[in-house]
């Protein structure tokens, strides 16, 4: 898959993200929408500084809304883990 199709496979995987979570407010979609700006991060250099911003906003939201359960405190930390190591 070239560099061109994995942004577009990425940047559709988001909106579709933000349109689950504006219906249902899960603190889950906003923590994949993360995940995704970082991916879109690491694809593209040049627009970097632009999706890691967007992926740190999303990061944000998933703490402020996160629910208190294992699982989620889980996906956090595995989050964490990815953010640290890239």
């Amino acid at each position: 898959m070239s560099q061109e199709d994995q942004i577009r496979l990425h940047l559709s995987v988001v909106e579709h993200l933000k349109t689950q979570y504006s219906a249902l407010q899960s603190p889950c979609y906003a923590l994949c929408i993360s995940y995704h700006y970082r991916c879109l991060s690491i694809i593209s250099p040049l627009d970097k500084d632009n999706y890691l911003e967007e992926a740190k906003f999303w990061f944000i939201v998933f703490t402020n809304k996160r629910f208190h359960s294992r699982k989620t405190r889980l996906m956090l930390l595995d989050q964490y883990i990815f953010l640290t190591t890239c």
